[in-house]
Formats: structure tokens, C-alpha cells, sequence
């Protein structure tokens, strides 16, 4: 079945994005000739300007306008400079709680533009992601707060505690830079916390002269497909981070991605990213039988991104793509689980106005969900009316 913008993707410019980031980099240069300010805008908004240089940098013959590619070439060295910043901040930090006794792992940003790309400069990223263990969250905020970083609220005993227990991620910054501090890969109950074994499934890569520790691409694919549909797929980055991983896994990895992927209670939306990569690179990947079968929920939902990733976002509101994150999660236990702790988890704006916040974590501040139910109702009255 079509899907609504999919006659976009035979557009030159479309066509010239999914080249300069496919996993076989040796495409072959489409004809003809994009429009380039419109080229220009959708890297921009894919997040994808540097690959895109790289990329025409390795075609000549495509004749790239003087101001275009003066444009490209100011904001690439931009990014740079910001990436070479950002990720030996990020090897020193990782340093640094390591001789604290703090083990981490560098989630998403230098690690992944590592693993994926080859080269920690490929992708951008706007702050530092680290994942430590349940345990360790307290030393390692104790750590980052005596070297100068600070939260949006006071760190009291009682804020350290509402974190620790409901395993929110804390974002720390100090002089510019973000440290995101990640418990586990998403908010919710305890079937996302991570296992002994996800922990232990780490990659060591090396950055900039630093040593990182990284989740292994096994373990961080069916997390990226998950994370990319909680927020919409909204950007062609994510799909081509999971692209250029998944076309490098083997059989073996491909078997404890799927393990994975059912630990968490994500498959079915481990699915949906694979079935968008195949539709946008046309890769054929070697999957196991638990990820090939037919799935036509998955498939329903994988036509509904693609059209918001087409349509600039505009395919899908805000309620949509949380109800059906929710729906996607593979049991119905873990779908009213979720819904609930949605529903009832206070947000951490309270303690703005609750500095003092201690007890039951329950039934406190639902103006996020209201807000969603009430965008629900007033689409259906409007789509009722006309």
C-alpha cells in the first residue's frame, strides 16, 4: 500500500540525502540535479549536513553552487568544532568517574557516530549521555556536582532520591556543556531497567586519544528503533543510525538483539524500524525467524512514520505517537504498565514548586496526560464536524 509523501523519495533531493548516508557508501549519483537550497533545508532538518558534505565532497561532478557550498562548509566546521568539544569532554568525564569508581557507558552521541559511522565526528549531538547502574546514580551525581555541575532544581537528599527511585534521567551542565545521566535507556516500569547481561554486553572504543565504554550494537539497535519511535521517527538520522548498524550485524548478534529486544518488551517496535529501513534503503538484512514474520500492526505504523518523516514531521500529533509507542509494546501487561506509569509518575518541574518532595510518587501533577487527552477529543469533535 502507498504510504501518504512516498512519491518524495523519487525526488532528486531525497534521493541525494539517502545516498550520502546509505551503509553502502558507493551509491550511485542520482540524476537529475536536486534543487540545492531545498537539498540544503532538509539536511538541516535531518540533522545530516556533515555526512551530506562529505558526501558531494566525494562527487564532484554534481557542480554544487558557490554559496551552497560555502554554507555547507561554514556549518560543517561548526559541527566539528562542537563534536571535538563534546567528545573529549565526554573521554575526560568518563575518565574521571571511572577513578571514582563509577562505571559508565557513553550512550548515543561520540559512541554511536563510532560505531556506526566509523568516525566520532559523523553525527551530532548536543550533550553527554551516560549510562550508570541503579546503584552507582548517587556517587556518580555526588561526583559531577563537587566538579561544578548543577541541575534546573537544588540537589537535596529528597530530589537524589525521587530520581533514584523512579529512574528518571538527570541532566546536570556546567559552563555550556549537558550531561544527561540515564539509569536505564527509557523512562518507565521495570522491564526497562537494564538486565546483568545488557550491562555486561558492552563495546570499547576509543575516541579522540579517550577510552569509551559503549553498549554493543546487539543490545543499542532494538534500543535506537524503540527511541526513535518515542519520538515520531521524526528524523532521517535515526533511521540512518539504524541502518548502517543493523547492515553490520551478524547472525549471532542478530540473535541476542531479538533476546534483547524481548527483555524490554520492544520487539514489535524493533520491527516497525526495520521494516522503514528496508522501505527507505532497500537493504536486505539476514534477520531471525522471531524478527522476520509478518507483523501487520508493525507494518501499519511503519506507513504511518514514514509519512511523518516525509511530511517534515507532520504526519502524526503528539498523542499518536505516544499511544502508539504504548500499543507497540509486546504484552498487554506491559502496555497498561506503561500507561500507568505515564499517567501517574509527577513531573520533575514539581520541584520547582516541592523542593521538599518525599513519600508516594503517586497521583501528582497529571497536566501532561490531560494535555493529551484533551488534543485527542478536540481532534475527534473536530474531525466529526468537519
Amino acid at each position: 500500500m502507498p504510504i501518504a509523501g512516498e512519491a518524495l523519495l523519487t525526488r532528486p533531493e531525497w534521493r541525494v540525502l539517502l545516498a550520502a548516508v546509505h551503509p553502502a557508501s558507493d551509491r550511485l549519483v542520482p540524476s537529475p540535479l536536486p534543487d540545492w537550497p531545498e537539498l540544503l533545508r532538509l539536511a538541516r532538518r535531518h540533522g545530516l549536513v556533515y555526512l551530506l558534505t562529505r558526501w558531494l565532497d566525494r562527487h564532484p561532478e554534481l557542480q554544487v553552487p558557490a554559496e551552497i557550498r560555502a554554507e555547507l562548509t561554514v556549518r560543517s566546521r561548526s559541527h566539528v568544532q562542537r563534536c571535538l568539544s563534546l567528545g573529549g569532554a565526554a573521554g575526560q568525564l568518563l575518565a574521571d568517574l571511572q577513578r571514582q569508581g563509577v562505571t559508565a557507558r557513553v550512550f548515543k552521541g561520540p559512541a554511536l557516530a563510532l560505531q556506526a559511522y566509523g568516525n566520532g565526528l559523523a553525527r551530532g549531538y548536543n550533550d553527554i549521555d551516560l549510562l550508570v547502574r541503579t546503584g552507582q546514580f548517587s556517587a556518580a551525581v555526588e561526583f559531577l556536582s563537587r566538579s561544578g555541575f548543577g541541575g534546573e532544581v537544588p540537589l537535596t537528599p529528597a530530589v537524589l532520591r525521587y530520581f533514584e527511585r523512579s529512574r528518571r534521567d538527570l541532566v546536570l551542565s556546567k559552563n555550556g556543556l549537558s550531561v544527561d545521566l540515564h539509569q536505564q535507556f527509557f523512562r518507565g516500569p521495570g522491564f526497562f531497567r537494564l538486565t546483568r547481561d545488557q550491562w555486561l554486553d558492552a563495546e570499547e572504543l576509543s575516541l579522540h586519544g579517550f577510552p569509551l565504554t559503549a553498549p554493543a550494537p546487539a543490545l543499542l539497535l532494538p534500543v535506537l528503533c524503540a527511541h526513535a519511535a518515542y519520538h515520531g521517527w521524526e528524523r532521517l538520522r535515526d533511521l540512518a543510525d539504524v541502518a548502517r548498524l543493523a547492515a553490520a550485524l551478524t547472525p549471532e548478534q542478530w540473535r541476542r538483539a531479538a533476546v534483547y529486544a524481548g527483555e524490554m518488551k520492544i520487539r514489535a517496535l524493533f520491527r516497525t524500524g526495520l521494516l522503514l529501513v528496508s522501505r527507505f534503503f532497500e537493504l536486505q538484512l539476514a534477520l531471525p525467524p522471531e524478527l522476520s514474520r509478518p507483523d501487520r500492526r508493525a507494518a501499519a505504523w511503519a506507513d504511518h512514520y514514514a509519512a511523518t518523516l516525509l511530511q517534515d514531521g507532520a504526519g502524526l500529533s503528539e498523542w499518536q505517537i505516544f499511544f502508539g509507542f504504548c500499543r507497540h509494546l509486546d504484552t498487554p501487561w506491559a502496555r497498561l504498565r506503561y500507561f500507568c506509569f505515564f499517567l501517574f509518575s509527577p513531573r520533575p518541574v514539581h520541584f520547582e514548586r516541592e523542593p521538599h518532595l518525599s513519600g508516594p510518587l503517586f497521583f501528582r501533577r497529571l497536566v501532561h496526560p490531560w494535555r493529551l487527552w484533551r488534543e485527542y477529543w478536540r481532534q475527534r469533535r473536530r474531525a466529526k464536524t468537519g
